[in-house]
């Protein structure tokens, strides 16, 4: 079995990267039934909302969706494209475009008028302020019927998990741009230059799982440079043998 570690080389594909991060955790959470899962479901809902509203993630997704459009539209005369993928394609691409459109206001401005709810999100930031007797409210919901508590969640979510579908959808398209490369690295370290005309936006690193190891990645749009580690105990150690693993390059 492989383990897949990601790299992000720009600050749009790491955004994206959290927003599908969160977003798996926020469903996770809410798919329990226990008090304290639904808590940090919530927590994790703020969180996103946050993230989404603090960049213009919406308007860049839509740059990048149009993009991918016109350019898979200009594949319509390769003979080595099949016309029918092509169009599924495109439509995908198209209704999740048009699910962003039709977002109205500020991710999370529909959550305003729950007053109860913003005060939970304003507390939440400080540590151990979701008690009982802070906020009696959220008490009160923590204690109503646990499909009740998982039909909120999912109705809070909803207006802003178009963000989140265009992520996941635009990482898909990402991881699958190129093929994994094996290699070496020689006592533990790997360096190469990056030679194609448009440098990465994301690196994957992917190793065996029965060597437990964890490369640390400094790459930029010259160079990649890897080094691996080992935890022994609590120390992490760098390794001074070969290393046999796989190296994406990816790039929309």
């Amino acid at each position: 079995m492989e383990i897949v570690f990601e790299h992000p080389l720009n600050e749009r594909v790491r955004n994206w990267l959290r927003l599908e991060e969160m977003s798996l955790r926020l469903r996770v959470l809410a798919g329990r039934d226990s008090r304290v899962d639904h808590m940090y479901a919530l927590t994790t809902l703020f969180d996103i909302i946050e993230l989404v509203s603090r960049v213009d993630m919406k308007s860049d997704m839509l740059q990048e969706l149009e993009r991918q459009r016109q350019f898979w539209l200009a594949q319509d005369s390769n003979p080595m494209v099949s016309r029918e993928a092509l169009n599924s394609f495109v439509t995908s691409i198209e209704r999740i475009a048009g699910a962003l459109r039709e977002m109205i206001g500020k991710p999370g401005h529909h959550l305003r008028d729950i007053e109860w709810l913003m005060n939970v999100k304003q507390r939440a930031t400080i540590p151990g302020s979701l008690c009982e007797f802070e906020l009696p409210y959220f008490r009160m919901w923590l204690d109503r019927d646990s499909a009740q508590r998982v039909h909120d969640i999912e109705q809070w979510f909803a207006p802003i998990v178009c963000l989140q579908e265009a992520a996941q959808w635009l990482l898909r398209l990402l991881r699958e741009s190129s093929q994994p490369e094996v290699l070496r690295a020689e006592n533990g370290q790997f360096q190469r230059s990056v030679l194609s005309a448009r440098p990465p936006q994301l690196v994957r690193v992917l190793t065996d799982a029965q060597y437990q190891l964890v490369p640390e990645v400094s790459a930029n749009r010259y160079q990649i440079g890897l080094r691996f580690f080992r935890l022994v105990s609590n120390m992490r150690v760098l390794m001074n043998e070969p290393v046999n693993f796989s190296l994406q390059q990816c790039v929309l």
